[in-house]
């Protein structure tokens, strides 16, 4: 079969139902003509045979005439038979008299056409169509022929039928022909499931492999082609979700063995990150034993330079001096053991609510006092919360006294109020600030950029922050334009370092 043969064997399966339709409509309507043809013919055939019994009865009276005009008998029987009008004519078709009594007396003819005078014993019946309502003549003749009797019946019923099969044969060729005007413009619309169907075949041979030709010289028409193709689409689905369960089952698999082969690494991470974190301590234990060293061998030479100065000194005022010399580095070296210790023992907190505005008041006006050409002052909004209050104060000091070594002419402590559950303190001075290379190292002990540093101040700063679980960040001011150091202090701090 050639390609759109099932699409031609559609269309003419379609035009075929149409044909059959129309046959069926035809037909019917030739029945129902004949069977409206054969009840005419069969009422008329009734009505002939109801004249000829009134015939008989008129012949038994003796006067016709006398009998249609003015017998009881013949008047009832005319009202039984249903007639509308009745007279009695000559045999050359003259009226003699005329039923008075009956509905429609006086509408017989006074003559008969020769049509419509009998020749021997066959009647004529003529149907009456103009009259209202309409009716039927049958004209029979007497023996002899001498008389002929007219009468009219009601014939309504037989012209409402007549009337409905006049109607029904306009509308059903109309209707044939709707129908047709019908079915061929939306042929297309009745294709497009199919169309559908042989594109979606065609689609899904792209996914299976296509059908091989069939041996001989028969062909598969396109519908047999859609749904082998269909059915190799689902074997082809099968196999696949069969290869996809497969390949789901292995990874788990995989998964498995890799979650026993992370938890074996994590055993091993765990050893390996021990290992670590005690050469991290040794090196940073070993950075600030070479940082105190480094502190104990310039105090050290420093005390023995003053001291042999002072016992080669001749006067008291001398070595007085010396001596002062000697006391003041021996108290250098005696801060930098207490801030060494500081890093080297667990540190307890002793913890109560303070009030952080006048804290920052009272560092500041000592600050002042100190550095007289500076501007130092305490701004914002402070509140309080719950600090150990000399570490606080020693944090805050030392970022005070960084910044005012840096600062060309203004510190400032500033209150920012209370941000995410914590009071956050700024130290911000209008000095050059920190240089990128720096920050990095900004906070390792004994790491300093100042000659006479120990590289302890902002070390401390960041140890008290930790013990408070607070955030120090640094970063550029940008009202002053100098370096901005911001303490985040918990309003309750963790317990854990409570005293």
């Amino acid at each position: 079969m050639k390609a759109g043969s099932f699409e031609r064997e559609i269309r003419l399966a379609v035009l075929g139902g149409v044909l059959f339709l129309l046959f069926l409509a035809a037909l019917s309507l030739v029945v129902l003509r004949n069977v409206a043809a054969w009840g005419v013919g069969e009422s008329e055939a009734a009505a002939a045979a109801r004249a000829r019994v009134v015939v008989e009865r008129l012949q038994t009276a003796g006067d016709p005439v006398l009998a249609l005009s003015g017998s009881a008998g013949v008047a009832r029987l005319l009202r039984d038979e249903a007639v509308r009008a009745a007279a009695l004519y000559d045999s050359e078709g003259n009226r003699l008299v005329e039923a008075g009594f009956l509905p429609d007396a006086g509408i017989s003819p006074p003559t008969l056409k020769a049509a419509e005078r009998p020749r021997g014993a066959t009647p004529v019946v003529k149907g009456e169509r103009t009259l209202s309502p309409p009716g039927v003549t049958v004209s029979v003749a007497f023996a002899g022929g001498r008389r002929i009797l007219r009468l009219l019946y009601d014939s309504s019923s037989l012209a409402a039928a007549e009337r409905n099969v006049r109607l029904v044969s306009w509308i059903v060729p109309l209707s044939a022909v709707v129908l047709v005007a019908l079915v061929f413009p939306f042929f297309r619309r009745l294709m497009r499931p199919i169309d559908a169907l042989k594109e979606t075949a065609r689609d899904a041979g792209l996914v299976v492999p296509p059908l091989p030709p069939p041996a001989g010289p028969a062909r598969r028409d396109e519908a047999e082609q859609a749904v082998q193709t269909f059915q190799r689409t689902i074997e082809e689905l099968r196999l696949r979700t069969s290869e996809l369960e497969d390949l789901r089952r292995r990874e788990e698999e995989r998964a498995d063995s890799l979650a026993i082969r992370a938890e074996s690494l994590v055993l091993s991470t765990t050893r390996l990150e021990r290992e670590l974190s005690s050469q991290r301590e040794l090196a940073r234990l070993g950075e600030m034993s070479a940082g105190i060293a480094h502190e104990f061998r310039n105090a050290t030479a420093t005390i023995l330079g003053y001291a042999r100065l002072a016992s080669q000194a001749g006067d008291e005022t001398a070595r007085a001096r010396h001596l002062a010399a000697i006391s003041a580095e021996a108290e250098h070296v005696a801060r930098v053991t207490g801030d060494f210790l500081f890093f080297a023992r667990p540190e307890r907190l002793d913890l109560s609510e303070t009030e952080l505005g006048p804290l920052a008041e009272e560092i500041a006006a000592e600050q002042r006092g100190l550095t007289p050409a500076l501007s130092v002052s305490a701004e914002g909004e402070f509140g309080p919360a719950t600090i150990d209050a000399a570490l606080l104060r020693r944090a805050l000091v030392n970022l005070v006294r960084n910044a005012c070594e840096a600062a060309a002419s203004r510190v400032v402590i500033r209150g920012e109020g209370v941000v995410g559950g914590a009071v956050r303190l700024a130290v911000e001075d209008d000095g050059p600030g920190i240089p990128p290379d720096v920050l990095p190292k900004l906070f390792t002990p004994f790491f300093s950029t100042k000659e006479s540093g120990t590289g302890l101040g902002l070390a401390l700063v960041a140890k008290i922050a930790v013990l408070h679980g607070s955030e120090l960040s640094v970063g550029r001011s940008a009202s002053l334009g100098g370096a901005r150091f911001v303490l985040s202090v918990p309003r309750t701090p963790p317990a854990a370092g409570a005293a």
